[in-house]
């Protein structure tokens, strides 16, 4: 368990132009000369440090020296509206800020900022080679989060809370799995997120050679593939339905490269890895596991008989969390990745999502408690319809939601991604033969693309208000 990364370990900056490297040795070298940096700035006492910038290199470094010093770091989404980012700032009492120039606007004037650029590079120039063993009981990183509740909550993690996973899972690692060491990795997503942030930190801690796009824009994704010949990519769910969506591109790309897929943050279904594998045509294993934000990872490639995950399970659980299913609810206990999150109940943490377990002991997600509806007293998940849907031949993903209604308590809706013209009739009989009376949609529309979160779920919330404006004309 540390935080130096290994010599053999490369970060690649695709962000700057000529692109940036940098190897094990430089990148320590950066971090270990800031952290002198920050202590030479003599924040007050029990200040912290804010992130507010495109991925970078640079964002990481801010990241890992910050994490090594008195302060908190706090990773902060520019995609929020001004009023919560400085609602965050104040929450989380922030006395500094590394930020890229084209948010400096976003900082209250009061609240020192080091920007990305010059500025920044002059600081780890600086030979401090502040080295220190870092305490790992200490909070080192504080993540916003609002989840389904739409109402922003802090996160705290310590660093032990952060690498302790790391160091259960290389113990359990298949022969297999040693490919990995040196593997080129794609990340684009958020570094202000918890996906991309652990992302990043455990590949470069695990020997890998990392790149970081700026942001996510499909087509840029692709042709990186193609260009840095990627091994392994991790994103959530909708965006790798966005890219699947460029199918001209994937056709004339060359994206054999690509070994192994993570599919984080959101469930995906059957038919989707079936779309992945027929681009990725080389791909070993798609996996899709489970986690939250307040405990990592929880489900995922950790079969002790080395099975292979099947089809539609999120796997099973980690060696380091305790799981058990109530009314079909996971129920979690983990003492590392929850020493500092508030729950309910010190011994076990509701993860509010419903699951089954197959005789082997892989783990199938089945929807969120909070997405279940009760009409006219049956109880519907979304999930159930949207499995109906997607096996249509002229649709390739849909979303289903609940309305609600005076007599019923809720309605079924769905909106639906289509491959070809197809009438909104022939759906809802399509669904009236593989569904219950009560699950079948009552209107279903037909969508380009999906709305989403800042975070790149896609936006429930959004599809909700949109369909009730539709019920209205």
């Amino acid at each position: 368990m540390h935080l130096t990364v290994p010599s053999g370990s490369i970060a690649v900056d695709l962000s700057t132009d000529p692109v940036k490297l940098y190897n094990g040795a430089k990148f320590n070298r950066c971090v270990n000369n800031l952290v002198g940096s920050i202590h030479n700035l003599n924040l007050p006492l029990g200040s912290n440090i804010g992130v507010l910038g495109n991925n970078s290199v640079s964002w990481m470094i801010a990241a890992f020296a910050i994490f090594q010093t008195e302060h908190v770091c706090v990773p902060i989404n520019f995609k929020l509206p001004l009023d919560n980012i400085h609602s965050i700032m104040q929450q989380t009492n922030i006395g500094l800020v590394f930020c890229d120039k084209n948010y400096r606007h976003m900082v209250p004037g009061d609240i020192p900022v080091i920007e990305f650029g010059s500025e920044f590079e002059s600081l780890i120039a600086i030979d401090c080679n502040k080295q220190s063993e870092p305490n790992y009981e200490r909070i080192c990183l504080t993540l916003m989060t609002s989840g389904t509740t739409g109402v922003p909550k802090k996160v705290n993690f310590t660093l032990k809370d952060r690498l302790v996973p790391m160091s259960h899972q290389k113990k359990i690692q298949t022969k297999s799995d040693t490919s990995l060491e040196q593997a080129r990795v794609l990340i684009a997503n958020p570094f202000f997120n918890n996906v991309g942030l652990g992302v990043f930190t455990n590949c470069i801690l695990d020997g890998c050679q990392v790149f970081c796009l700026q942001n996510f824009d499909p087509k840029t994704f692709l042709q990186s593939i193609e260009k840095y010949k990627i091994q392994m990519i991790h994103l959530v769910t909708p965006m790798m339905s966005m890219i699947l969506d460029e199918q001209t591109l994937t056709k004339s790309l060359n994206l054999t490269s690509v070994v192994h897929i993570n599919l984080l943050a959101s469930y995906a279904d059957d038919l989707l890895i079936d779309r992945i594998k027929k681009v990725f045509t080389n791909v070993v294993s798609v996996i899709n596991p489970y986690g939250l934000t307040e405990t990592g990872v929880i489900l995922g490639n950790f079969n002790a008989d080395k099975l292979p995950i099947p089809p539609g399970s999120a796997g099973c659980p980690a060696p380091w969390v305790e799981c058990k299913l109530i009314d079909d609810v996971l129920h979690i206990k983990t003492s590392s990745l929850l020493s500092k999150f508030q729950t309910d109940d010190t011994e076990w943490f509701s993860t509010n999502d419903r699951f089954q377990i197959d005789q082997q002991g892989f783990y199938y997600y089945l929807g969120r408690v909070d997405d279940m509806l009760k009409c006219g007293g049956n109880k519907v998940y979304p999930i159930e319809i949207e499995s109906i849907l997607n096996q249509h031949d002229c649709v390739e993903e849909s979303v289903a939601i609940g309305l609600a209604d005076r007599i019923k308590g809720h309605k079924p809706y769905a909106f639906v991604k289509l491959t070809k013209p197809c009438d909104e009739n022939a759906l809802i009989k399509f669904a009236a033969k593989n569904l219950a009376t009560y699950q079948i949609p009552k209107r279903i529309w037909a969508i380009e693309s999906w709305p989403l979160t800042s975070i790149g779920k896609i936006d429930k919330k959004f599809l909700t208000k949109l369909a009730e404006q539709y019920i209205k004309v």
